[in-house]
């Protein structure tokens, strides 16, 4: 037997001693108690008012011979005080030589000894664990460092220029890196009830229903505008032919001008959106459109921005001919490829400002790489997109604000064609193209509705597999001779761009 198990043995033997004088001491004390009680029933007590010099009893040894001295109490009172006295000075003598004695002496030392080493061996876990939490701190402390060293270039090694605008872009708390925080309990239970905030419902893009619909209310604005006046002239004209209070001759002239208003009214009713609008001018009421009109679906600014930059009918809206591009070349290099207010108003075609800064920074600017993306392109663009995207939706004009030389078209198709994540690759099955049939009886040719029905499968891919190989007016027979010929002389005439073909 080893000392530790010993110590086990005398450890159980001192709680079985100690069990056993704890039930003794309980049978002595519960004896003196009885005592104690009898000589309490035997005392005398006197209420208040009394004539009587004792009023408690003795405590002390001292007031205990005093009140002998007394002796106002009978002589049972005074034996069983003394009696008391006597018990529980024996209950504390032999209390006090029970750990007096060397063998209990021995054995509580024993069970120090004991809970001393458990207590050490306890301590000395706890700085173990205390050492590897600190170690763990830090290698994670390193892990950050290199992440933010990592975050602050990009996959080729270049660090990101100062790009000072983009602070101003939601969201609006982000690191040194500009990345922000994961969404906490408050965001995702806001996405989850679908509530509307800046930062998990951007703007609904604009249909071509909607654009027709803002087209209709403006052009009905614009006409209660013009007859405004005219309705109040005439107005005034009505009210005083009623008053009679004129000769003849002032009479007919009234009437001739009454006769002129409502001509005019009539003309204002025929008259054309450009006619209104050349009438009208900039006094269209945005915030009625908005409220009244559209109720409330969309923001003043929102529907003066579209009117202004896409749905005005005084805005050329054909395809850019090829003498328009090398104007708009020349124009812009005029103006440093800056200002381009001055550089719409010197094309001189009815294109907007946004127009020509849209055309030529996605087609004409030649500092755009036009090649295949390489690998570097991509993890960088990975990176931008799962920085800077709110839930679902993605802002790609500050997307291609950070990929340098990549418009923000071929940012979102590179994205939504090839990096996607969520990209559902490989056959169409049978359901599938069930199912695409059905959604395209449904909606047309809308490929954004289409493309809600089948996750993984943009509108790219839904309009390509419907082209390409559902279209009821697709012919796949096999190609005959003459067929052939003709795609050969084609080729031959306008090249190899199969859209003329």
């Amino acid at each position: 037997m080893d000392e530790r198990e010993q110590i086990e043995v005398d450890i159980a033997q001192l709680q079985t001693l100690i069990e056993e004088d704890d039930d003794d001491d309980c049978e002595e004390y519960e004896d003196s108690q009885v005592k104690f009680q009898q000589y309490q029933d035997s005392c005398q007590f006197f209420l208040p008012g009394q004539t009587s010099e004792w009023n408690q009893l003795p405590h002390t040894s001292s007031e205990t011979s005093q009140y002998k001295a007394g002796s106002n109490p009978t002589s049972a009172t005074r034996q069983s005080i003394m009696q008391y006295e006597d018990d529980r000075s024996e209950l504390l003598s032999e209390r006090s030589s029970m750990f007096t004695s060397d063998g209990n002496l021995e054995t509580c030392l024993a069970l120090n000894l004991a809970y001393q080493e458990i207590t050490q061996e306890t301590i000395d876990e706890v700085v173990l664990l205390l050492e590897n939490n600190r170690t763990k701190q830090r290698i994670l402390q390193d892990e950050m460092k290199d992440s933010m060293k990592k975050g602050q270039q990009s996959a080729e090694g270049r660090t990101f220029r100062d790009r000072s605008s983009v602070l101003f872009f939601a969201p609006y708390f982000k690191d040194s890196t500009g990345r922000c925080a994961p969404p906490n309990e408050d965001t995702l239970i806001k996405k989850a009830n679908k509530e509307i905030t800046a930062y998990l419902h951007p703007s609904r893009p604009w249909s071509k229903e909607d654009r027709k619909q803002l087209l209709a209310v403006v052009t009905e604005n614009a006409r209660e505008l013009a007859m405004e006046q005219v309705m109040t002239r005439k107005d005034i004209l009505s009210e005083k032919i009623l008053q009679g209070d004129l000769n003849q001759v002032k009479s007919d002239e009234i009437e001739e001008k009454l006769k002129e208003t409502e001509a005019e009214i009539k003309r204002i009713k025929k008259m054309s959106i450009h006619d209104l609008l050349s009438r009208v001018g900039d006094r269209l009421d945005w915030m009625k459109i908005s409220t009244t009109n559209l109720e409330g679906l969309r923001s003043p600014e929102a529907c003066e921005l579209m009117w202004t930059n896409v749905v005005h009918p005084a805005i050329r809206k054909d395809k850019w001919t090829k003498a328009e591009d090398q104007r708009l070349r020349m124009i812009a290099a005029k103006w440093g490829e800056r200002n381009w207010d001055e550089i719409a108003k010197d094309l001189h075609s009815n294109r907007t400002a946004f127009q020509c800064m849209e055309r030529y920074q996605s087609k004409l600017n030649s500092q755009l790489q036009k090649g295949t993306w390489t690998k570097e392109e991509d993890e960088l663009l990975f990176e931008v997109v799962m920085s800077c995207k709110v839930g679902d939706f993605i802002p790609w004009p500050q997307v291609a604000y950070y990929v340098e030389d990549r418009s923000t078209q071929q940012c979102k198709y590179r994205w939504t064609n090839a990096l996607d994540p969520l990209i559902k690759r490989g056959k169409w099955s049978k359901e599938e193209d069930t199912m695409l049939l059905a959604a395209v009886a449904r909606h047309g040719e809308n490929w954004m509705k289409v493309s809600k029905y089948f996750p993984g499968r943009n509108n790219y891919r839904c309009r390509e597999r419907y082209c390409n190989t559902l279209r009821p007016d697709i012919k796949l027979s096999n190609w005959t001779v003459p067929e052939d010929m003709l795609i050969l002389k084609s080729v031959k005439k306008y090249g190899e761009g199969m859209d003329e073909i």
